[in-house]
């Protein structure tokens, strides 16, 4: 530390000037908005921010350890000079002169200050980086840098947003990739939530993103609890109340997906709920990682995507937007709705004689509810107020991913891609704060000489 009693006295004479200056300005107004006033008041508050904050920063010395300190590599880190250092900040720009050493034999620069200051790589206070990459995970880069400079009069460029929220992104999936490593290691995941939930459902789909490699499919659950029921409107039934609901996503295989779905819903209390629900449409990956994770869980077949197949035969046979069509699909609906799925599956079975695209749809429809006839138990689902449709997962889809990758003209690298929905799943799940209070940034290590 350096002499604090000295530096209180020039900050109280540099206050005591900015005072003046903004009673100055108030005294020559003579009659002012109050959009003035707060204009000009905002601005006088950043600027004895910025002083205050540049003052206690050089409260920290420069970080000079001596001439010679020891490198990670085995080598030596020998001090070369003090060299300044410019921080955005949430107060403007500071300055910070700091003793920088070199190591010769691994070719790397490295300043203490930087490390005990925890400053990353970016040049941006965490402040900065926080702002950022909230607006970045909820509007596209312009428009991110645009609003913070509206708000905070701070100037960034839009290059600056994406690499920030992708430094972020990348911490957020690293982190989930090491608690896998943990748990399949043996270290045993804790639930986050104090209560048992009496029901955890678990929605799983997947929706396709435009990336420089053509569209791929990004996977993404969303898993909640309810807490009691509600009366539908529309059915007159009792149906569960969604409570907490919080979402993982990834462009990893299947199975690297299922391992973060069982942690996440390890964190969720899986494991002490009394009853697990499952919901998902008929894609084989769903239910095959479904019965690798979570074996005694109720699976339960979306009822759009069931219904849809209906609808589809319906059109195939009788025509589109047709009476019988309507009229068939009505039955069938019903038929599915009380538990008859194997009668639907006969009266599929029983067409015959069909020309090649007809009988193609009713083959395909007809597989499609003997593999899933377990999941279509529909009649059980809601007399217990189940939900029988992955609504959450399908808004997912959308709220999640759709409204920040799917954005018209949007085409993203795998990687950006992979980062922003770490940011957009973190933000959607309420653990935006947990994630910068754990946060330690890297110290930044300079790879040669600037």
């Amino acid at each position: 530390m350096t002499n604090i009693s000295h530096w209180r006295e020039e900050l109280k004479a540099d206050v005591l000037a900015d005072v003046d200056q903004l009673l100055d300005w108030l005294e020559g107004q003579g009659s002012f908005t109050l959009r003035q006033a707060e204009a000009q008041i905002l601005n006088w508050v950043q600027t004895v921010g910025n002083r205050v904050l540049q003052g206690v920063i050089n409260q920290a010395g420069k970080g000079y350890e001596g001439p010679r300190l020891p490198c990670s590599c085995g080598g030596v880190r020998k001090f070369v000079n003090y060299r300044q250092r410019q921080i955005l900040t949430m107060l403007g720009v500071i300055h910070i002169p700091r003793a920088y050493y070199h190591c010769a034999s691994c070719e790397t620069g490295y300043a203490p200050l930087d490390g005990r200051l925890e400053i990353g790589n970016l040049g941006l206070s965490e402040g900065v980086q926080r702002a950022l990459g909230r607006l970045s995970g909820y509007m596209s880069f312009q428009e991110a840098v645009e609003t913070l400079e509206e708000i905070m009069h701070l100037s960034v460029g839009h290059e600056t947003a994406r690499a920030v929220t992708e430094a972020i992104g990348a911490e957020l999936l690293v982190s989930r990739r090491k608690a896998v490593e943990r748990a399949w290691a043996g270290e045993p995941v804790t639930s986050t939530f104090p209560q048992r939930p009496e029901r955890l459902y678990i929605a799983i789909d997947g929706t396709a993103v435009h990336t420089l490699l053509g569209w791929k499919e990004i996977k993404i659950a969303a898993v909640y609890d309810v807490e009691g029921q509600v009366l539908d409107s529309e059915s007159g039934r009792l149906v569960d109340r969604p409570k907490t609901t919080t979402y993982i996503a990834t462009f990893s295989p299947a199975e690297e997906f299922g391992r973060w779905l069982w942690i996440e819903a390890c964190r969720r209390g899986v494991e002490q709920a009394l009853e697990v629900i499952v919901l998902g449409d008929g894609a084989p990956w769903i239910w095959n990682l479904v019965q690798t994770h979570f074996p005694d869980a109720i699976e339960i077949l979306d009822w759009y995507h069931a219904s849809s197949h209906i609808w589809e035969v319906g059109k195939a046979l009788y025509g589109e937007g047709t009476g019988r069509t309507e009229c068939w699909v009505k039955r069938q609906l019903r038929c599915l709705s009380e538990g008859r799925v194997y009668q639907l599956i006969y009266e599929l079975q029983s067409f015959t004689d069909l020309p090649i695209e007809q009988g193609q749809i009713v083959d395909k429809a007809a597989s499609y509810f003997s593999t899933n006839s377990q999941r279509m138990r529909y009649d059980e689902y809601l007399a217990k107020g189940y939900h029988i449709g992955s609504g959450k997962v399908e808004s997912a889809c959308g709220h999640v991913i759709g409204s920040r990758l799917k954005q018209p003209g949007m085409r993203w690298s795998l990687e950006g891609a992979e980062y922003v929905a770490q940011v957009r799943t973190c933000l959607k799940s309420g653990r935006w704060d947990s994630f910068w209070q754990r946060r330690h940034p890297t110290p930044r290590r300079y790879r040669r000489e600037p």
